[in-house]
């Protein structure tokens, strides 16, 4: 904080792996933020830290803005970190069907306090192919050390849009 402050800053952006344990260090947290679980945006107002989430709200946004109505679409998200709490909480308000998230450990979904289908990654290649929207949440691919695929490409349908948050591909 002392670093930060120093600089007089207006705010900061949060990013992997750091969207579940700034949590503590906030003075505050929006309410959607605290139902999410995860920030990746604070705001520094009066000395006070405020936490937010924006990540549900810019890509469903921008999704929803060239894709269209996901109402009725089935939707895969892969990764169960921070940026897939914000992402699957603000797709729930848009979609028909129960939104599908898959992690390669169960255990990170033990904190989710979002109504979702859960499945491993292992499991999921047998049934990626009915699923309209992917979204890849989890840092395979962040940088050059890490090329490969989470799951078999040639498995997805030719039909479904695949999305990826990553910020270095």
């Amino acid at each position: 904080k002392e670093i930060i402050n120093e600089k007089a800053l207006d705010g900061f952006n949060i990013t992997i792996p750091h969207k579940e344990s700034i949590l503590p260090y906030l003075d505050e947290v929006s309410s959607n933020a605290k139902h999410i679980g995860a920030v990746n945006t604070v705001l520094i107002q009066d000395n006070k830290w405020i936490g937010y989430n924006t990540d549900g709200i810019g890509f469903v946004k921008g999704l929803i803005e060239d894709y269209g109505s996901i109402q009725d679409r089935k939707i895969l998200v892969l990764g169960a970190g921070g940026a897939s709490k914000g992402i699957v909480s603000e797709m729930q308000k848009f979609t028909n069907h129960k939104i599908t998230v898959a992690n390669r450990t169960m255990f990170r979904f033990d904190n989710w306090q979002i109504d979702i289908e859960t499945i491993s990654l292992t499991d999921v290649q047998s049934i990626i192919h009915t699923f309209d929207i992917i979204i890849n949440t989890t840092p395979v691919g962040m940088n050059t050390q890490h090329s490969e695929f989470i799951i078999p490409v040639e498995k997805i349908c030719k039909s479904s849009l695949v999305c990826d948050i990553i910020y270095i591909p």
